[in-house]
Formats: C-alpha cells, sequence, structure tokens
C-alpha cells in the first residue's frame, strides 16, 4: 500500500480529531486503536493497511495509537 497523499493525510488527520464516537465505534474512553484506524482508512480511502502500516503510518505523522 503506498502512502497517503498530502491531501489524504489531511482530511484523515480532521477526521481523527472527531473521535472514535464520530464514526459509530460506542466506546471513546478506548479512544482511537489500531484497528479503527484502518477501518477509517478502508471507508474513506477505499485501501487497505496491515496493522504494522498503520502503526509506522501514524508514528511517522506523530499520533499513537
Amino acid at each position: 500500500m503506498e502512502r497517503p497523499r498530502p491531501a489524504q493525510w489531511r482530511r484523515l488527520e480532521r477526521e481523527l480529531w472527531r473521535g472514535p464516537l464520530a464514526y459509530g465505534f460506542d466506546d471513546e474512553f478506548q479512544g482511537w486503536m489500531l484497528k479503527r484506524v484502518k477501518l477509517l482508512i478502508g471507508r474513506m480511502f477505499h485501501v487497505g493497511y496491515i496493522i504494522q502500516g498503520m502503526w509506522m503510518l501514524l508514528r511517522r505523522h506523530r499520533w499513537s495509537a
């Protein structure tokens, strides 16, 4: 899977700031987990990542999950 383009990353980051409740995940306390971010990216951009790829992507942009 290729890296998201800058515009895609900005869009994803805006959505991450909205929080998991905005996307129907029912436990705000858990926050964004790698699996949830993976599902969100799949919904938004119709692409797939493996969990390790999600971790590297988020770390590269100074996010944690």
